[in-house]
């Protein structure tokens, strides 16, 4: 949580209208005073209660300050922040404490104080929250008044034109600024005419006097009076006069402070002058001043605001209002529109209307990409060929036909084309496949129990490939006991224990393809139904549906891809019309075995939730087939355009909380998309796992793939891509595959659930194990090259390469919000483990 959401009360306070007004009276209060109290002559015995009014408002406006430090982003050091500091330290010189030591030879410093005074009030009327505020709410009322009396009442969030208050307030920055520049500039250059004549009178009467003219008190009392009467057309008063050896003489005048008596001597004489009116009309001007400039200011901004609101923001207004009428699932992800009315007039950060504008036509124009026919291929082909899916560079020939050949629909059709068309040679760094290939684990007397079960659910610590076959049947009996399965469906544990047992029968002995591979398929699945929390939207038949599918995804597989299937005329290729003819054998072979008595799981329950969940396990195993793996990332790209921000408020939201689920999975179908995602991500997720893990599944499936390669030879067939062992390079095949396959659908899916962001981890660990292996080849290659520059520099680029995928992957991180916690008194698991 970010300081300013932490202090977002104080926000509040400080907008809310009443605080408002408070503080716009004070500032104006502040402004006056000192001038209105020359302006009255008050007597000096009541300068307390001036000092004390104004120190009061220094205080308040220094807490103001420091409030909006710590709530207004942006403010600190900010323009106004420094508006604000020199306003409030420019009250200090209105205190007479500060006034009746400076000098009245420098007329011109009350009006710097004054005018500093003016600047603040100006920068909080450019900022629309102060004075302008309250004409800001009132000019809203109006029109909202319009638009009803017109039979229009006008959607909350859409009053406040958030593009004319940001440009008004720019604008105001900068007239604030001339005036405040113009305001304190003025009076440094204006010419002060001193008045010399008392002085001038004392020197007179101190010559007549040494001179001896004769000059008695009555004779200096006339000429004193004459000059009194002269000063009446003036803007100063001879208050009294005081002559050397003739006396003191006086004149009435209204009581002058200390401040505006100027004494001139001469000798032992003195003549004392009042500027209480000269003081007066200064102030007097002040006000006048300070008044013009506040309604300037005022009627610039006003006028301002509703120029821009008829040029622009109405215009812009009525497009947005079609836009969210017309593009409701595009409007969707930026809920920031309906809430501008709340967003914060201080900060002005809310989206602007031509950013929001900006932000829809680049959403539609994503849109219209990816429903663009073939548009996953072409979009995988750029990728490819730039090395846009995060890494430093293209791959090289031999791994981009593999992918182009393996992951495409057009690829695969044109596969003996493009086979014909590959020049296949020994790779200088062709190294052996593994020799590792799946042996059955003898049993173990050790139990599984529900602790350690749940330990491995919460880690990666589950390895299939080292767990005894025993322990691999209990495991599967706690998976499906923590779903509550036998419950759900009305039938016995023993069910289950039969239909897990009838799929081993139905694996095939391959490398990779096993029995193993299923159950840790399964293993994933549930791990990932967690890390999504699935749980929340997918029913309890769905999620045992799910665990099935996973478990026999590939039961019956050939040990070969379905390319060669269709390249041979294979009796299933031909069954199945050379479309997915492994996924369709997958289903045939799980429903054949559902169908016997004692396995029929399904026998319980209505008809209707037994065909959803046979559409669910078909979709989800025909999902698993490589070719739809790009459309599969186009269309979580898309999903992730049109609901992000609702799968976002879903992950932040506890899981007791039913109404945080998203729109988009009330719909059936959506829900059998995400629930396929996770199954086809569980099938390609060797490179999430530990790296011990996942190089054990690596070279399996190398394994099987070199396989295939012998079987082709064997017919005449070009060898497949990355499937001849005398000149594939594992690094690059299993680099390439990480960056260009597995990494895109993993990062979608951490944009869409937050929680499978931790999966990047073990992912560019692997990554990382696979440049290490590269590097010691290379460097074996250059110790041996009579010129190794142009090795040393693959090395370069492989580094460059790692550290860029790692980047990409830790800004998806950065961005994944963390879970919420669980209310007090709940656990952060249910019942079933979830």
């Amino acid at each position: 949580m970010s300081r300013f959401k932490k202090y977002h009360c104080i926000a509040v306070f400080l907008e809310d209208i009443k605080t408002q007004v408070a503080l716009s009276f004070l500032l104006i209060f502040s402004l006056y005073l000192a001038d209105l109290w020359a302006i009255g002559n008050v007597h000096e015995k009541y300068d307390d209660i001036l000092n004390s009014i104004l120190v009061i408002t220094i205080a308040i406006f220094a807490i103001e300050c420091g409030l909006l430090v710590l709530s207004t982003e942006k403010y600190f050091l900010g323009f106004f922040f420094y508006m604000d500091v020199i306003g409030t330290l420019s009250i200090i010189l209105d205190l007479t404490w500060i006034t009746s030591d400076i000098s009245s030879s420098y007329p011109g410093s009350s009006n710097v104080a004054r005018a500093a005074r003016v600047a603040r009030l100006a920068a909080r009327a450019g900022r629309l929250v102060k004075l302008l505020r309250i004409l800001r709410v009132f000019m809203q009322y109006v029109r909202r008044k319009e638009r009803d009396a017109r039979g229009k009442p006008q959607k909350a969030g859409n009053n406040v034109s958030t593009l004319s208050n940001r440009v008004a307030i720019k604008l105001a920055k900068r007239v604030a600024m001339v005036v405040m520049i113009q305001i304190l500039l003025l009076p440094l250059l204006q010419y002060y005419a001193i008045d010399h004549a008392p002085e001038v009178l004392l020197e007179v009467y101190v010559d007549l006097i040494n001179l001896g003219g004769g000059c008695n008190a009555t004779c200096f009392q006339r000429l004193t009076d004459e000059v009194a009467d002269y000063y009446d057309h003036y803007d100063d008063d001879l208050h009294s006069l005081y002559l050397d050896g003739v006396g003191a003489f006086s004149w009435p005048t209204a009581y002058t402070r200390a401040s505006n008596l100027l004494t001139y001597r001469e000798g032992d004489s003195w003549v004392k002058v009042s500027q209480t009116r000269r003081a007066q009309l200064t102030s007097a001007f002040s006000v006048g001043e300070i008044t013009l400039t506040v309604f300037l200011l005022v009627w610039f901004s006003v006028s301002f605001s509703q120029a821009m609101e008829r040029t622009v923001v109405r215009p812009i207004d009525r497009m947005m209002a079609s836009l969210r009428t017309n593009l409701r699932s595009v409007m969707r992800g930026m809920r920031a529109m309906d809430h501008v009315e709340d967003a914060r007039v201080d900060a002005l950060e809310a989206t602007l209307e031509t950013d929001m504008l900006e932000q829809v036509v680049e959403k539609l124009i994503k849109l219209v990409r990816l429903a663009a026919p073939h548009s996953d291929e072409l979009a995988f082909e750029e990728g490819l060929l730039a090395g846009g899916f995060g890494g430093a560079g293209a791959p090289d020939k031999s791994t981009q036909h593999f992918l182009a050949a393996q992951f495409t629909r057009a690829g695969q059709t044109r596969t003996m084309r493009l086979l014909q068309g590959v020049a296949h040679r020994r790779s200088l760094f062709g190294r052996q496949g593994s020799k590792f290939s799946f042996v059955s684990t003898p049993s173990s007397k050790r139990r599984l129990s529900q602790v350690e079960f749940m330990d491995l659910i919460g880690t990666w610590g589950f390895d299939a490939l080292a767990t005894p076959d025993d322990e691999i049947m209990v495991f599967l009996r706690l998976v499906f006991d923590s779903v509550e399965a036998s419950q759900t469906l009305s039938v016995s544990a023993e069910s289950f224990q039969k239909v897990a047992l009838a799929l081993k029968d139905k694996y095939l002995d391959n490398p990779y393809h096993h029995f193993r591979h299923g159950v840790d398929v399964m293993y994933v699945t549930y791990k990932f139904i967690r890390m999504t929390k699935a749980n929340g939207f997918m029913t309890q038949v769905d999620l045992i549906a799910l665990l099935l599918a996973a478990l026999a995804h590939d039961v019956g597989h050939k040990g070969v891809n379905n390319a060669y299937l269709v390249n041979i005329e294979d009796e299933c290729a031909l069954r199945y019309n050379d479309v997915s003819p492994l996924e369709n054998l997958h289903c045939y072979i799980l429903f054949s075995i559902l169908k016997r008595p004692d396995c029929n799981l399904f026998k319980a329950v209505d008809a209707a939730t037994r065909a959803g969940a046979r559409k669910l396990i078909v979709q989800a195993i025909l999902g698993t087939d490589m070719r739809h793996h790009f459309k599969q990332i186009q269309r979580l790209t898309l999903f992730g355009e049109q609901h992000g921000s609702d799968f976002m408020a879903y992950w932040t939201t506890p899981s007791s909380d039913i109404s945080s689920i998203p729109e988009a999975l009330q719909e059936v179908e959506n829900v059998r998309f995400v629930l396929e995602l996770l199954l086809h991500c569980a099938d390609i997720s060797g490179p999430v796992k530990p790296v011990h893990i996942s190089k054990k599944w690596a070279d399996l499936v190398c394994e099987e793939f070199f396989q295939q390669g012998e079987k082709e030879k064997e017919k005449g067939l070009p060898v497949s891509p990355m499937m001849d062992k005398a000149t594939t390079n594992i690094p690059n095949m299993q680099m390439g595959f990480i960056e260009f396959v597995v990494s895109p659908i993993y990062i979608g899916m951490a944009q869409l659930f937050p929680g499978m962001a931790q999966t990047l981890d073990h992912m560019a660990e692997n990554f990382q194990a696979y440049v290490e292996e590269k590097r010691e080849e290379l460097r074996a290659a250059a110790a041996a090259a009579a010129d190794p520059a142009e090795l040393k520099e693959e090395e370069a680029k492989l580094g460059t390469k790692a550290v860029a995928l790692a980047a990409k992957f830790a800004e998806v991180q950065r961005r994944a919000p963390p879970p919420p916690s669980p209310p007090a008194g709940e656990q952060g698991d249910d019942a079933r483990g979830f």
